[in-house]
């Protein structure tokens, strides 16, 4: 008796007029039995399945991407020794999966394909390889369990921008921004990724970003240049209400000058304010000097840029910041600037701010 890839699995002493062979734990395929005798030798050869039960060995798992189970994944179960399909399961609602029947003892490799979930983007092995060659085996030994987890790089679905495509440097950032509703675009499906910011577009993406909290604007307007009817005009009084804008001096009132480039610095104190203002580590606050040639210590801005490089929301390496003001933020920057802010958790003043829904992972 042997299975479909040669190996023998029993064979008779040839001692009597009646020969049986038998395997047991056998994995559902196919099998063949080998005759030898004297010549003439005749008779009937009959293959019978008795007892079977699903008593052997199992691997099973759970498929997670950001922390949460993840369902409609197909796991598909390979022999280590080649690749080729032998079974597939999908995930259930919380991301478990299992193989039971017809296991036998051996290595076998996992793949987890995408079958319907946007953020998967391709195939991935286990455990993490992008294939079969270099994927971890899975051992399975007799009568027992082996469990194999995974956790599945997860990609933004694409919100159909037809300037920000898979090649761009900054389509991540930029398709969470969507994602989360922090930006939506414009109506004719761009992003315009390098314009600059203005100041009313980074109003609303702030407002946004910490979950459009309940808020009633004033019936007088707060700014000479932001009057009640302004297509912003709820987003801009929520930072001048929460602190985080007190606009620029003015009489009989400040203005806000809702059209004007956000500059680096400006948009480095919007963000220390929205975010608690957290103390730096150093007596009485302060950050570490971030060493950049364009912030001196005297710089008005200097513990905002300080926290930021801090905290690595901008590139502390680098031998400058872009302060003053003809450095204006531009969109795909600005994505990038929030969604690290949004994954490090560390720089939230957390004894004053709630983080924000937006800021979970996708």
């Amino acid at each position: 008796l042997y299975d479909d890839a040669g190996a023998l699995l029993d064979e008779s002493v040839g001692a009597s007029d009646i020969e049986t062979v038998a395997a047991s734990g056998l994995a559902a395929g196919s099998y063949f039995v080998e005759v030898a005798g004297y010549e003439g030798a005749q008779g009937a050869y009959e293959l019978t399945a008795t007892g079977v039960e699903d008593l052997g060995p199992s691997i099973s798992g759970t498929v997670v991407g950001c922390g949460d189970g993840l369902e409609g994944i197909e796991v598909v179960l390979h022999r280590a020794s080649e690749e080729g399909a032998l079974s597939a399961v999908e995930t259930s609602a919380d991301g478990s999966y299992e193989f039971s029947s017809y296991l036998t003892e051996g290595d076998y490799r996992l793949e987890f394909a995408d079958v319907g979930d946007p953020r998967v983007w391709a195939d991935e092995w286990f455990d993490g390889a992008a294939d079969h060659a270099s994927a971890t085996d899975v051992e399975v030994e007799a009568w027992s369990t082996a469990t194999a987890d995974a956790a599945l790089d997860l990609h933004l679905p694409d919100p159909g921008f037809s300037d920000v495509t898979t090649v761009h440097p900054f389509h991540q950032e930029i398709w969470w921004m969507a994602l989360t509703g922090i930006s939506e675009g414009y109506g004719n499906g761009t992003f315009r990724p390098d314009d600059s910011v203005t100041r009313m577009a980074m109003s609303a993406f702030l407002y946004r970003m910490m979950g459009s909290p309940s808020f009633t604007p004033p019936s007088v307007a707060t700014f000479s240049d932001v009057p009640t009817n302004h297509p912003f005009f709820a987003e801009i009084e929520w930072m001048a209400d929460t602190g985080i804008s007190t606009g620029y001096p003015g009489s009989p009132k400040p203005s806000y000058q809702p059209g004007v480039d956000v500059t680096r610095q400006a948009m480095a104190a919007f963000l220390y304010r929205m975010t608690g203002e957290k103390p730096g580590p150093l007596s009485g606050g302060a950050y570490p000097n971030p060493g950049f040639s364009d912030v001196p210590t005297s710089h008005p801005f200097y513990k905002q840029i300080g926290w930021m490089a801090y905290y690595e929301l901008t590139d502390p390496s680098a031998s400058t910041f872009g302060a003053g003001s003809g450095f204006p933020v531009k969109r795909m920057v600005m994505s990038a600037f929030l969604n690290r802010l949004a994954y490090t958790e560390g720089a939230w003043n957390a004894s004053t701010t709630t983080i924000p829904e937006a800021t979970t992972c996708f």
